[in-house]
C-alpha cells in the first residue's frame, strides 16, 4: 500500500474555498453542512467496508469504498479519497485480499481528517 506523503495535506484547500464560494449571504454555512453530512455519513461507509473486508465481498467493498471516495473527493479530503479509490480498484478486481492491511491506515486516516474538518467547521461558524 503506497505511503502518503507526509507533506500532502489532508484536505485541500482550493476545494474547501469552492464549497465557501458557493455561500449565500444570510442563509446557514454551506460549508459547515457538508462538513456535517460527511461526519455523519462516513463511519457507516467505514463499517461497510470493514465489514466487506471480514465477509471477502468484493461487491460490497467496491460500493463502500466508492461512496467514502466520492464523498472525501467532493469535500477535498484527498488522502481519504485516494485510500478508498485503491480499496476499489482492489474490489473492481474481484478481490478482498491485501485489503485488511487498508484498514488501521483507514481508521486513522479518518480519525485525522475528521478532526482536521471539525476544526475547519468551528472556524467557519466563527468568521461567519
Amino acid at each position: 500500500m503506497p505511503e502518503s506523503s507526509p507533506t500532502e495535506s489532508l484536505i485541500d484547500d482550493s476545494t474547501l474555498e469552492d464549497l465557501r464560494s458557493m455561500q449565500r449571504p444570510g442563509r446557514p454555512s454551506l460549508l459547515s453542512k457538508v462538513i456535517e453530512r460527511y461526519l455523519e455519513s462516513s463511519p457507516p461507509l467505514i463499517a461497510a467496508i470493514h465489514a466487506a473486508l471480514e465477509a471477502d465481498s468484493p461487491e460490497s467493498l467496491r460500493q463502500a469504498a466508492h461512496s467514502l471516495k466520492a464523498s472525501s473527493a467532493a469535500l477535498g479530503a484527498v488522502q481519504m479519497s485516494r485510500l478508498c479509490g485503491e480499496l476499489e480498484m482492489l474490489a473492481r478486481a474481484n478481490t478482498t485480499e491485501g485489503g485488511k492491511e487498508f484498514a488501521a491506515p483507514l481508521a486513522e486516516l479518518f480519525d485525522a481528517t475528521s478532526a482536521l474538518l471539525v476544526t475547519i467547521k468551528q472556524a467557519a461558524h466563527v468568521s461567519r
